[in-house]
């Protein structure tokens, strides 16, 4: 059986605070805060890009396939992670 993976919310609310109190504007997207519980532990698997998988892929593949796919990506912070 898989030993499970735990992170005490202590870990999780000094994370946050720390990441609040670092960002230039005061806010920290959520993907960043779930990628480190995830990487602490030992659970991150990747993530794409939201609009990518419903529909950037295709037009990127319509479009030619070409070598820059940034404007086939959507926003940098909708994601879904594996």
């Amino acid at each position: 059986m898989k030993a499970k993976k735990t992170i005490a919310i202590r870990q999780i609310i000094d994370e946050s605070n720390r990441l609040l109190e670092t960002s230039e504007n005061g806010s920290v997207p959520l993907c960043l805060l779930l990628e480190t519980i995830l990487h602490r532990t030992g659970n991150y698997k990747g993530y794409n890009n939201v609009y990518w998988l419903d529909k950037g892929y295709e037009l990127w593949v319509a479009a030619g396939k070409p070598e820059n796919k940034d404007a086939f990506y959507g926003p940098e912070f909708q994601r879904r992670y594996y």
